[in-house]
């Protein structure tokens, strides 16, 4: 019987592999579909994709920091089996997830350009065969303020957007996410631009990647702004009608 290292030993074998993954997170979609039916086919795609959120962060930091060594002294070198099928699960989840995206018609372009982004990126970290330790680390640092923004959209849909709980969710989405991407993240791009271990290719991957996270934080910080004054305003009003 093969085992989880010989799969991953040939092109071919890897390709397999994400071709499983994809067919997993697709299976477990509809699953969820006929077990939850009464809920909507976008509720269920984002159960999903907290659940990859959960999966890949795990996965990853587990990578970094226990199995080692630390992606910003790592930079170019060759996948060990584990970031390889990282790469693989996360491949497969992001081919589902923007087939669906495109199909529903439900994400903007910038969305749709951060999915493409990243399966450029996690592609080139399996044809390569390298790179896989600041790509998975780019992968956890991408997803880690997932499943804030998950549960965003949940308390929205249970049309709870206006309590205290969600306020303080999407603050923590937006500090979550400015601070590990233009923190951390900043570093990390430093580290693989810097590099003479890493391909070019690699080096692209990063900098688009890179470009669309300054975009997403512009639009971040643009609502978080905007939602402050509205929730000020209304509570202006509050006190006046006291």
């Amino acid at each position: 019987m093969p085992t989880a290292e010989s799969i991953l030993s040939t092109p071919g074998g890897v390709a397999s592999a994400v071709i499983g993954c994809f067919l997993c997170w697709s299976i477990f979609y509809y699953t969820l579909c006929i077990i939850n039916g009464r809920k909507s086919f976008q509720w269920n795609c984002r159960l999903v994709t907290l659940i990859h959120a959960f999966v890949s962060v795990f996965l990853a930091c587990y990578s970094a920091f226990v199995v080692g060594p630390l992606p910003f002294n790592y930079t170019g070198k060759p996948n060990s089996n584990l970031t390889t099928w990282i790469l693989a699960i996360s491949l497969g989840y992001f081919i589902f997830d923007v087939m669906w995206c495109v199909f529903f018609n439900t994400e903007g372009r910038v969305m749709v350009v951060h999915h493409l982004v990243s399966i450029y990126g996690l592609l080139l970290g399996l044809v390569l065969g390298e790179s896989g330790a600041e790509i998975t680390a780019t992968l956890a640092g991408s997803e880690v303020s997932n499943p804030l923004l998950q549960l965003r959209w949940f308390l929205y849909e249970l049309n709870l957007q206006h309590t205290k709980l969600a306020r303080i969710n999407e603050f923590t989405f937006g500090l979550t996410f400015l601070v590990v991407r233009l923190g951390p993240g900043t570093a990390l791009c430093y580290c693989t631009l810097s590099s003479t271990n890493v391909q070019l290719s690699v080096k692209a991957a990063g900098i688009a990647f890179y470009a669309v996270s300054i975009s997403m934080a512009w639009q971040i910080i643009w609502f978080l702004k905007r939602k402050h004054t509205a929730v000020r305003e209304i509570e202006h009003v509050n006190d006046k009608m006291k």
